[in-house]
């Protein structure tokens, strides 16, 4: 959650500028509030924020002032996000999905951080299938910023919650997705001036780096990765610890322990100099993985304990703030919850009498719309033929340049076909995988060949080869048999 503190944070400001110039003085009152929420959010104090939000709710609601009610969900959402209580997150950032969706469709950072903050959600609950849904949702908001650079900052952060959602599931994916965030990230370099908020991101070349660590091997990759971060942060410090932490994972892979060491250690004083929990707990297991390499079980066991005792520290903390909050919040839930239910009665009475006078107007009008609404739904159905096309498209592309991320692409894309092929031939390596995946997409022999850089009459012995493993009569087109599997 961390990592989109800066979006929050540009989200709250750009709320607190665009206010009415005539507002009354009890709406200058919750403006006032509202900055010292900001201040509040951005010194972690998130249970006397938590409260503050409430105080800025109830008087938003009870003068009516929109802007600050919803500044108050908001709020509640990023902190209860903050402590961990999910849900309770998740439940506020929903509601201003569904009950505000005229000031999200004018406001397209409000709809990326309302969005964000479920998708985190989401993704801390398990929930990753819920969390991609939203993630490529946030992908088509970012198109909406109409200024370049806050286009390029919201694609690569985008991209960045995508990648983040397949680690640990697909490394392909993960990095087909890091590649498109690294796409967004180096358009920024074209800033003759970058924003500060534009350089929270150049973490991702980290992250890189740490992939090729963990994945490839390349180390050439990984230095190359650590050293464009390091750039890309230019003056800005806190690349210190990123870099420091790369670094002695790189140094560790190619067993040099002692600079290995020197670099952990460096990422450690940085970390304890921010006070940064969150940092302080794998710099700790990265030097105590050092020193085990080096067979110095003292040292190893001396880090191996700060590091599960600071980690069982933040656990029980963070457990402790979850329920300091409950108790300490819960004379104001009673209150809300009076407010919202008077308020619900006075909106479901109009919406009864709103629903009335709509229905029997459509009642009259049923018959003439009719041929408009099977208008309507054929245009769906050439929204939805659309972005199927869209998805095609992006296969095709990978498959003609022998992208690297083809094969995992193709079965996000496909997946019965793949499931099926399974199926038939369970032992398949994915060199034929690809070679059906080309097939699926009607590439010709030529092309094919083209391609993967073979001859043609390499292909036609991969084809022939294909057919007695997949037990294809003879006398059937290999085209057909395999569109006719799914």
């Amino acid at each position: 959650m961390k990592k989109n503190c800066v979006l929050f944070f540009v989200f709250i400001l750009g709320i607190l500028c665009t206010g009415s110039l005539y507002s009354q003085s009890s709406h200058k009152e919750v403006d006032v509030l509202m900055e010292k929420g900001l201040k509040l959010s951005k010194e972690n104090k998130y249970i006397e924020n938590i409260i503050l939000s409430r105080e800025i709710l109830n008087k938003s609601i009870g003068i009516n002032y929109r802007k600050g009610i919803v500044r108050g969900y908001t709020m509640l959402a990023y902190e209860y996000d903050n402590i961990g209580d999910y849900k309770k997150s998740l439940e506020y950032a929903n509601l201003i999905r569904y009950k505000f969706k005229d000031t999200l469709n004018r406001s397209p950072q409000l709809n990326y951080t309302v969005l964000m903050l479920i998708e985190s959600n989401y993704r801390n609950m398990g929930l990753r299938k819920e969390a991609l849904k939203i993630s490529r949702q946030l992908l088509q908001v970012a198109d909406e910023f109409k200024e370049q650079e806050k286009l390029f900052i919201y694609k690569r952060s985008a991209y960045t919650e995508l990648y983040s959602c397949y680690k640990g599931v697909n490394k392909d994916s993960v990095y087909y997705y890091m590649m498109k965030a690294k796409y967004w990230d180096t358009q920024l370099e074209h800033f003759s001036t970058p924003s500060p908020e534009s350089l929270k991101k150049s973490t991702l070349y980290f992250s890189i780096a740490e992939y090729h660590v963990e994945n490839t091997n390349n180390m050439d990759s990984a230095y190359y990765y650590v050293n464009k971060g390091v750039a890309r942060r230019g003056t800005v410090n806190t690349s210190l610890y990123r870099s420091g932490r790369t670094m002695g994972m790189i140094l560790m892979k190619q067993e040099r322990y002692p600079e290995a060491l020197e670099s952990a250690i460096l990422a450690l004083k940085d970390a304890k100099k921010k006070k940064k929990t969150d940092e302080l707990i794998p710099a700790y297991k990265l030097i105590s993985d050092i020193y085990g390499l080096e067979k110095n079980k003292v040292k190893q066991e001396e880090y191996l304990n700060k590091f599960y005792h600071i980690k069982d520290s933040l656990n029980s903390a963070k457990e402790k703030t979850i329920q300091e909050s409950v108790d300490l919040i819960k004379s104001i839930e009673s209150e809300k919850a009076d407010t919202v239910q008077r308020r619900l009665v006075l909106l479901s009475t109009l919406g009864i009498i709103i629903i009335l006078i709509a229905t029997g107007y459509f009642i009259i009008r049923i018959k003439k719309k009719k041929q408009k609404q099977i208008a309507e739904g054929q245009e769906d159905i050439r929204k939805l033929e659309s972005r199927v096309n869209d998805a095609f498209e992006e296969v095709i592309v990978m498959a003609k340049n022998n992208d690297p991320a083809f094969l995992g692409r193709f079965r996000e894309v496909y997946p019965d076909f793949c499931q099926k092929i399974l199926m038939i031939y369970p032992d398949i390596v994915n060199s034929e995988f690809a070679f059906c995946a080309y097939l699926k997409l009607n590439f010709s022999t030529k092309e094919i060949a083209t391609y993967t850089f073979v001859t043609p009459s390499a292909i036609q012995n991969r084809k022939n080869r294909l057919r007695k493993k997949l037990n294809i009569p003879s006398d059937e087109d290999i085209y057909t048999w395999i569109n006719k599997i799914g």
